[in-house]
């Protein structure tokens, strides 16, 4: 298991089910001085920011700025691996933020060796949730799907790490259905709400894709959607309709609570929008499946982390046991879903 992506998944940087604001602060001036010598650079002049300790925003007085992250060295072959996708894919069709020339970079930060990796400061914000928004955001989705749908060679590489990932998953479920590992929160509601991924998932239109397609990581810059973090790119082997199903639980779903009404109809614009870029079908039931095996999945990653004694915020199991409940608790609604969007 040491060799799974499981394990080489960082903390998130938001615990919630949609982006907060980080709380950005301005960077002591020691800080600064010691990023200037991370970042080789003489000095760095205009407004520095720092958030969570691992996020910089750099602002000069003229030009344009950056956005760094700081990780652990450990975690930077993922990074490396994910950034290699964004700029495979990258092209008129899909618009991404890619990694500055010159990054990534090891220094010594606060006492400790440090990766840095930078990307352009862009002029970015949240979906609003409107109608013409969630069909930008469905017809985006369609579009990446398209290009990564294109042999390459990346393909084989995915494909490969995507099914061994999946097969870490099983394992980890079976040993929660037999008792070998226990959830350390509810353990008997994670033991129930994993079952889906021990049931499988149908993979007979598996191919690369996003696999992270949340308010934080497909954002606007003006009218266009840009995709952001693709660090779960190298090992997600799904159907298309797995980023579908992630994109309608967190632009549409979470948003709209208990108003069904509101919930069919965001769903019934995000799907319009996909189709205007690509065909899109799927067998009744299969969204229901696909949004239960994604909480799924999520808690397999923790209960795997745990187990190895990585760390594992309360606030993230309660998110997606919250979700797998949601979900069951809108079977009726789901299915008057996908009887009208199933083929």
């Amino acid at each position: 298991m040491t060799t799974s992506p499981l394990l080489d998944i960082g903390e998130p940087a938001f615990a919630s089910l949609s982006p907060g604001r980080l709380p950005w602060q301005p960077a002591p001036e020691r800080t600064v001085a010691d990023l200037a010598t991370a970042l080789g650079l003489e000095r760095v002049q205009g407004r520095v920011e720092m958030a969570a300790s691992r996020f910089v925003r750099l602002r000069p007085p003229e030009g344009p700025g950056l956005f760094v992250k700081i990780l652990p060295p450990s975690l930077l072959g993922p990074q490396l691996a994910a950034d290699r996708i964004a700029r495979h894919w990258a092209g008129a069709d899909v618009a991404v933020c890619l990694l500055e020339p010159g990054f990534p970079r090891t220094a010594i930060f606060n006492g400790m060796k440090a990766a840095f990796l930078a990307y352009p400061l862009l002029d970015i914000r949240p979906a609003n949730g409107s109608d013409t928004e969630l069909e930008a955001l469905g017809a985006a989705l369609a579009l990446l799907h398209r290009t990564a749908a294109r042999p390459s060679p990346l393909t084989a590489e995915i494909r490969g790490a995507g099914l061994r990932y999946l097969d870490d998953l099983r394992s980890v479920a079976g040993k929660v259905r037999d008792g070998r590992l226990r959830a350390p929160l509810e353990p008997r509601a994670v033991a129930a709400a994993i079952t889906p991924v021990g049931d499988g998932i149908d993979l007979t239109n598996a191919q690369p894709i996003h696999g992270d397609a949340n308010p934080g990581n497909l954002v606007f810059a003006g009218s266009r959607v840009v995709f952001l973090d693709f660090e779960t790119a190298p090992y997600s082997w799904l159907p298309p309709l797995a980023d579908i199903a992630f994109a309608l639980e967190r632009f549409v779903a979470v948003p709209q609570g208990p108003d069904g009404k509101q919930l069919l109809h965001g769903a019934a614009r995000l799907l319009a929008g996909y189709r205007t870029q690509a065909a899109l079908s799927w067998q009744p039931g299969a969204l229901a499946r696909m949004l239960r095996f994604l909480s799924a999945k999520a808690l397999c990653t923790l209960m795997a982390r745990a187990a190895e004694g990585c760390p594992t915020p309360t606030e993230e199991w309660r998110k997606f046991l919250y979700l797998s409940a949601f979900w069951a608790e809108r079977a009726d609604l789901l299915a008057r879903l996908e009887e009208t969007h199933a083929n």
